[in-house]
């Protein structure tokens, strides 16, 4: 960030996601006025999240303010790893039932999160004692199904944990959608239905842009000619992002007689209306689709010693363009007005990855990332 004070006014330049909060933390920390504030939001890098809020814009002012004079204020990559905030842990359990048809009868998911908006990264003590009495929407993000379910409950609870957490691509629904999807296709087996069918099946009437997605992505994918190996199969996953995105996804995953996993193929079919520019929605896919990769097979952090086990990505890996393979995009929906497109297809990228894995090995991946 860069600060600068001129005739009692501070201006600020940073890549920021959201320049109203920015602005509001430096106001609490240099108790000035917001209309003696002017932020300047840079188009620099990839936010995901992690550009919500980082606190470097009040350390600058308070620089500048010191010493008088403009200030450019920049953290290493250490910095970033140790101070800012991280996607917080979430440990889940799902309770179902199927009656004598096939068909969902009792739903119960209960699980448990750091907080998400509620971030001890950008409040006070005093708020975060206020939000103990409130849930946090970011981490329930999702976690409603979108299928006909006869009775259904969902659960959870949010908890203060040693490091900040918040943001990250999708908030809540990323792993909230990766468990439901991965307790759809264990159902699937248990009624002795196709997961497509299965899907489908309890959709009904509802969400008719859901079922396209799905139905789309299972054409171009040829999914009821999929392969079907000793070592390799498909899997398929579906989603709702904020009620108003939509995303199905499959991939073609096989096991290598080395021992690692080998993505041949993932194929993604994502409605959020009108897309004003396709090929930045389908850059956009493109992400969340990488996101998902690197979340199913590399990005962990661990605490060590009251530390992160990472303060770089020497010590933390994501997925890199050696784990991407050839992925085929459709946008479909344009008869609808445009509904946002950034974080929707994170919501299926997971889950078709590890659901193609249980059709290979018939065991559920609980724990992510997936160690080969």
């Amino acid at each position: 960030a860069v600060a600068a004070f001129k005739d009692n006014k501070l201006e600020i330049w940073t890549g920021t996601q959201d320049v109203t909060l920015s602005r509001k933390a430096v106001v609490q920390a240099l108790e000035l006025d917001e209309e003696d504030i002017i932020i300047y939001g840079m188009k620099v890098g990839g936010g995901f999240g992690g550009k919500v809020y980082s606190g470097i814009e009040s350390e600058a002012a308070r620089i500048a303010r010191k010493i008088g004079r403009p200030v450019k204020l920049q953290w290493t990559r250490e910095d970033e790893f140790r101070r800012s905030y991280h996607r917080p842990p979430s440990t889940h359990r799902i309770r179902a039932r199927l009656d004598e048809t096939g068909q969902i009868s009792d739903w119960w998911h209960a699980f448990r999160s750091g907080h998400i908006i509620f971030s001890s990264a950008f409040m006070p003590e005093w708020v975060q004692e206020a939000t103990s009495f409130i849930a946090d929407k970011g981490v329930a993000r999702g976690a409603v199904p979108p299928y006909s379910i006869k009775a259904g409950m969902v659960e959870f609870e949010d908890v203060r944990i040693p490091v900040d957490t918040g943001p990250w691509r999708g908030l809540g629904a990323t792993p909230n959608s990766w468990v439901m999807e991965t307790a759809m296709d264990l159902l699937a087996a248990k009624a002795k239905q196709d997961p497509l069918a299965f899907r489908l099946a309890h959709l009904k009437d509802l969400h008719p842009r859901l079922r396209s997605v799905l139905e789309e992505v299972a054409r171009m994918s040829d999914w009821q000619n999929r392969i079907k190996a000793p070592n390799r199969a498909y899997g398929l996953a579906c989603g709702i992002y904020k009620e108003k995105s939509f995303s199905a996804t499959v991939a073609d995953i096989q096991k290598r007689s080395d021992g690692p996993w080998q993505l041949n193929r993932i194929w993604s079919v994502h409605d959020c209306g009108y897309a004003v520019s396709p090929d930045t929605v389908r850059a956009q896919v493109e992400g969340n689709l990488a996101w998902g990769i690197g979340t199913v097979f590399h990005e962990k952090l661990t605490l060590e010693e009251g530390r992160l086990s990472a303060s770089n990505f020497d010590s933390y890996r994501w997925a890199s363009m050696e784990d991407i393979p050839p992925m085929e995009i459709s946008l479909i929906g344009h008869e609808h007005p445009p509904s946002g497109a950034g974080e929707t297809a994170i919501v299926s990228a997971t889950a078709a990855i590890t659901n193609a894995m249980l059709a290979v090995t018939g065991d559920v991946v609980r724990v992510l990332p997936v160690m080969s």
